[in-house]
């Protein structure tokens, strides 16, 4: 969704939001103002009504003049005078009668009354039943595109809210898959999970391929979320993913990890083969034939051709070894003095490198506790969380150290981090300064 096409829907959203508003308002004065201006008849009913009396009594007279000249007997004088009184009572029951003032005045206070009420409940319930937070949603989302987001902070406020207004009103998935993406680009691995669980509840069974890649992509919130480790949460996911659809790439990549770190090398290759046969174009293509071709050296075999990737193709060997580059970082990791002040000694940290480019996730990564600090530390191959995602030699990376009060690896309030980098793997002799000095907010 484009900044433009975000800004257009906010345009008419609230266009019509208030046109519909205008225009109700003006019904509903309509129907309360229209009775008391446009009422028929009130000042000609008492005219008429004096009309039939006076025409009663004249014809009255009549009847005695004629009854006295013997016209008419007594007889027939009596009939024709309650003929006479009863039509003259038929018409006055017929005559719509004025209200009396006083509730003339009440009718116009209720109007006055309405003029107020009738707009102001209006905008209430459009508050809660209507499209406010549907606009406020995507005011929310053109933040976070717009690039207007200045600091983390601000963006974990922005995250906070807008999935506050998607659990009141979550029908929006494109809200939901921005959240998602977002919480992940943060390192918030389990609420990027849960997101992608939403959005895979919006799919529902009619869309069962988009729904299984929500699945899978809350698979590896829920993994990176674990340090690495399918848990039970992690496995319900892939499960999810899988039944919908058993060629998933997400949660089947998953599954080959897990293999791998069980030593299930031969199950490992088997799901990452089936990965790059349904999406040989994969964005982390490489990564996987990396894994298999680790699995491969596992097992003590031949890796094929194809799984030998970049410079690794030219090697005339045909097995592939471990370690034949140089792919380490090295850090020095020290607390600021403010840090050490306010995290316990037995707090978790937690130091890993990512990449400068592509997905957030740890190439490597170590868990310490504060009181091993400070340390020299080198991060390389062997920490990585998967094959697949693992450092290369030359390659730009980021190293952050992450105290986390609460144990666990996204980050969250209190918490006290540091990073140092870019630096490149392989090409640091000495270790680089990572200092624990800035506390996340």
């Amino acid at each position: 969704m484009t900044t433009n096409t975000i800004n257009d829907e906010i345009f008419f959203m609230t266009l019509t939001f208030w046109l519909a508003l205008v225009l109700l308002v003006a019904l509903a004065l309509l129907f309360v103002v229209y009775p008391l201006f446009f009422r028929r008849g009130q000042g000609s009913g008492l005219t008429r009504q004096q009309q039939n009396l006076d025409a009663y009594r004249q014809r009255l007279e009549e009847l005695e003049q004629e009854r006295t000249a013997g016209v008419v007997d007594e007889k027939l004088f009596n009939r024709l005078k309650q003929e006479m009184e009863a039509n003259l009572l038929d018409d006055v029951d017929d005559q719509e009668v004025a209200p009396p003032q006083g509730s003339r005045k009440l009718l116009l206070s209720v109007s006055f009354a309405a003029s107020v009420l009738v707009p102001v409940l209006a905008f209430y319930l459009y508050g809660e039943w209507g499209a406010e937070e549907r606009v406020a949603q995507t005011r929310l989302m053109h933040q976070m595109q717009s690039g207007e987001i200045s600091s983390p902070s601000q963006m974990y406020q922005v995250m906070d809210e807008l999935e506050a207004r998607l659990a009141r009103s979550p029908d929006n998935a494109d809200g939901w898959l921005m959240l998602a993406r977002s919480r992940m680009q943060m390192e918030q691995f389990l609420e990027a999970g849960t997101a992608y669980e939403r959005l895979a509840s919006l799919a529902g069974e009619e869309n069962r391929k988009d729904a299984a890649v929500a699945w899978g992509l809350a698979a590896q919130g829920y993994f990176l979320a674990a340090d690495g480790q399918i848990n039970s949460r992690t496995r319900e996911a892939i499960n999810r993913a899988r039944t919908l659809n058993p060629e998933e790439v997400n949660a089947t990549g998953l599954l080959g990890i897990d293999a791998f770190q069980r030593e299930e090398y031969r199950q490992a290759i088997d799901y990452w083969e089936s990965v790059l046969a349904v999406a040989p174009d994969h964005l982390q293509g490489d990564s996987i034939r990396n894994g298999v071709a680790a699995a491969y050296t596992r097992l003590g075999e031949p890796v094929p051709q194809s799984y030998l990737v970049g410079a690794a193709a030219s090697e005339p060997s045909p097995v592939a070894t471990e370690g034949s580059g140089d792919a380490s970082v090295r850090v020095s990791v020290q607390l600021s003095e403010q840090a050490q002040q306010e995290v316990p000694d037995d707090a978790v940290v937690f130091v890993y490198a990512r990449a400068m480019e592509g997905p957030p996730r740890p190439l490597a990564i170590s868990r310490l506790t504060v009181e091993d600090l400070p340390l020299e530390l080198q991060l390389d191959d062997t920490m990585a969380m998967s094959p697949e995602d693992a450092l290369s030699p030359g390659q730009e990376v980021m190293v952050i150290a992450r105290v986390s009060l609460s144990g666990d690896a996204s980050p969250q309030t209190g918490d006290w981090q540091g990073e140092a980098g870019p630096l490149r793997a392989g090409e640091i002799s000495q270790p680089t300064l990572l200092r624990i000095d800035q506390s996340v907010r």
